[in-house]
């Protein structure tokens, strides 16, 4: 049995090593006798072992390479035995010394902690915190003053033995991990935030490997979205980041499919008659109301909560009358809040951009007054609906990215929603005479500026200078400019 102090090393003999890895066995031989000895471990995965590979060596090619400065103070004394570890074709270029304790059930007991240098303890501190190649060589420049390539950077993450897309933790070590932190405040944690845990705490796995194992630990933990079929429920949500140059947007997507309901632009997200006016309008074109309706606790909702409840009051279901519309966090609204991330990223903030362009001390267009809003209302307001219009057209016949097939997976929202075959159809249907009656408390969206005024203004100086409306938001700049310069002129001379 093997006891005592071990030296771990690579040998560049590749066949001996090859020979040893292809029967599941370690080689040892004793230092101080010319008899080899064959360790045979019956379950590697228990014995726990911690691979340290030391940079700046010597090639040892036999045993009788081995000198007392290769080994640290007071450590060769207790030396009995080398094992020969089996290690890829990559490694096996690369021979070096690693240290190890082990007692006699070979498992691990300590670990010498090699001294490396202060750049490649840096590197493996911003690598472990995720950071990217092109991110690791910023913060070195500007924290450590440590400036290198991107080709050093590489060979220096390869000899630490750091890899992005390879040399994965083991699994069993990684779940361990995930494990001990579900029985803690992990249990509260998302597959992302857990992967970020993994990688400060020195494990290199991939973020969809994170997921599976927590599905696996923790079923309940994993947080997915689940629904029958389409017009089940409705998510309901407004969009504000144009709300400060006077844009509202409020939309609607149905929870199973994905496909939007409902897509709006205009002067207020905040009228409740406005906002219950588009599911009005959407409950005429399909027929009935969803099932249910989710939303958060706007005040905005309050008309489209009481039209949804008196149009299902009577369709006896498990979910009809009060229970047809749920009120709950914008985290619970996961869908529609999910959609407006990708508005912004395809156009939402290119309209941020474009109105924070007009308030920045170059030009000094706009600074957020009634005035200035109404003029982005009236030049800007078709323009973005027009956008929003083609967004929905985009989203609806595009192929979904899951890998799960039930949750939609490589199919289309439109098709999801409209054909049969993928799932029922939990329309209700809604009298036609009671559709009515809500409609009449309802309010149609102002198409052009909130306030009649400056909508009288900007259309008299439009027909002075036999102007059309813009059709894109070049010509809609330039009209904002003219119209504003205009009517404040105007203003002055009061």
């Amino acid at each position: 049995m093997v006891s005592g102090a071990i030296a771990v090393w690579m040998r560049s003999d590749k066949k001996k090593i090859t020979n040893a890895y292809n029967k599941t066995r370690l080689y040892a031989c004793p230092i101080l006798e010319s008899k080899n000895v064959l360790v045979n471990i019956q379950n590697p995965g228990q014995t726990n072992a911690f691979v340290l590979k030391l940079q700046n060596t010597k090639t040892a090619q036999d045993k009788g390479s081995y000198s007392e400065g290769f080994f640290p103070s007071g450590f060769l004394p207790n030396l009995k035995f080398v094992i020969y570890i089996p290690i890829s074709y990559i490694q096996l270029l690369r021979a070096c010394f690693i240290y190890i304790v082990i007692n006699s059930n070979l498992t691990i007991m300590s670990t010498l902690n090699v001294k490396m240098s202060e750049t490649d303890q840096n590197i493996r501190k911003y690598f472990q915190l995720g950071f990217s190649n092109k991110k690791i060589l910023a913060v070195l420049a500007h924290f450590d003053g440590i400036i290198i390539s991107h080709s050093t950077l590489k060979r220096k993450l390869k000899s630490i033995g750091l890899f992005q897309r390879k040399k994965h933790s083991n699994l069993l070590d990684v779940a361990c991990f995930i494990l001990r932190q579900l029985d803690v405040s992990g249990s509260l944690h998302g597959y992302r935030w857990m992967h970020l845990k993994c990688k400060h705490s020195g494990f290199n796995i991939p973020r969809d490997t994170v997921y599976f194992i927590m599905k696996l630990l923790d079923p309940k933990g994993i947080r997915q979205y689940l629904c029958p079929g389409p017009n089940f429920v409705w998510h309901v949500d407004s969009y504000d980041k144009l709300k400060p140059f006077g844009i509202a947007i409020n939309g609607c997507i149905d929870g199973y499919s994905r496909c939007v309901i409902w897509l709006e632009a205009a002067t207020t997200n905040s009228n409740p008659r406005v906002i219950a006016n588009y599911y009005i309008n959407s409950v005429r074109k399909k027929g009935g109301c969803p099932k249910r309706i989710r939303s958060d606790l706007g005040t905005e909702n309050g008309y489209i909560a009481d039209m949804q409840k008196f149009l299902r009051r009577d369709h006896g279901d498990t979910f009809s009358g009060e229970r047809s519309f749920l009120y709950g966090k914008s985290t619970h609204n996961q869908r529609i809040e999910w959609f407006w991330g990708l508005l912004r990223k395809e156009m939402g903030q290119c309209f941020m951009d474009f109105f924070a362009e007009f308030g920045n001390d170059l030009h000094d267009l706009y600074c957020g007054d009634f005035l200035d809003k109404n003029l982005i209302q009236f030049c800007f307001l078709k323009i973005i609906q027009a956008d929003l219009d083609d967004a929905q057209g985009i989203w609806i016949t595009h192929v979904l990215q899951s890998k799960n097939a039930v949750t939609g997976g490589g199919r289309r929202p439109i098709l999801m929603y409209t054909l049969p075959q993928f799932a029922e159809d939990h329309i209700c249907p809604a009298n036609e005479n009671e559709v009515t009656i809500c409609e009449e408390q309802t309010l149609p969206k102002t198409l052009t500026c909130a306030d009649e005024t400056v909508f009288q203004l900007c259309t008299l100086f439009m027909e002075e200078n036999n102007l059309s409306f813009p059709q894109d938001s070049n010509q809609a700049n330039d009209l904002y400019i003219r119209l504003r310069e205009w009517i404040r002129l105007g203003l002055d001379l009061l």
